[in-house]
């Protein structure tokens, strides 16, 4: 695997009620805080009633800028998505964290821990795979033959891409129950980048998991599925 490209990470923390100082957050002077705090371009309240802010930065003399595709905050959740590692998502969390202090002196988010923190990475990557290492060899078979042919009966049929998408669920534990917490099924994805040559082997991944576990189960999956591991 060549050096991944354009890593994003989500990440989602669920807290027991009266942690996040929301209603103070969604007030406009809440508000124009945290957005000039981290220069976001634009702030509303979400369909959920949540405060959304959109395109942001965090910038570190040593780190650089950190761009900040998203935060929202509800009245116990907290979701940030950024341009980078699970690292830099932690970091930029750090930094939420102290500035919401400086909006509330007795808030309570800086002692405590999240019910649960769920991540998402996605990257783009250049594996040493086809589409077809994916499948099993009779069902590339199939498509490329009796499929192909009859879909392409009076137009020339070509496979454009072949995608693989498991639907992972979960239960909560005991702790989430009695806080009234549910878990959303999450979805691993690994499929050609749109509008990529299939020979580039350019693949999309996207896995419920932090960025370090992420890349290592595309190596593992990288080693095991590439035709000379057989």
């Amino acid at each position: 695997m060549e050096q991944p490209s354009q890593m994003v990470v989500q990440q989602i923390r669920l807290f027991s009620a009266d942690i996040v100082p929301f209603y103070l957050i969604r007030t406009a002077p809440g508000a124009e805080y945290l957005k000039r705090a981290f220069a976001f371009r634009d702030s509303f309240v979400n369909e959920n009633g949540e405060v959304a802010f959109t395109f942001g930065a965090l910038t570190h003399e040593d780190e650089g800028v950190l761009a900040i595709n998203l935060l929202t905050i509800g009245e116990r959740k907290i979701v940030l998505n950024v341009a980078g590692s699970s690292g830099d998502a932690s970091r930029f969390y750090a930094s939420l964290v102290e500035a919401v202090s400086q909006l509330s002196a007795d808030c309570p988010l800086a002692s405590v821990k999240p019910l649960i923190l769920t991540q998402e990475t996605t990257t783009s990557a250049r594996l040493d795979l086809r589409w077809a290492d994916f499948l099993a060899p009779q069902a590339v078979s199939a498509l490329e033959g009796r499929v192909l042919a009859k879909v392409g009966i009076e137009n020339e049929a070509t496979i454009k891409t072949v995608g693989l998408k498991v639907v992972v669920a979960f239960s909560p534990n005991a702790e989430l129950l009695r806080h009234g917490i549910s878990l959303a099924d999450k979805t691993i994805i690994i499929e050609p980048r749109i509008n990529t040559p299939l020979e580039d082997h350019i693949f999309f991944v996207t896995t419920p998991l932090d960025s370090a576990t992420h890349l290592q189960l595309i190596e593992d999956l990288e080693r095991t599925l590439a035709p000379s591991a057989g």
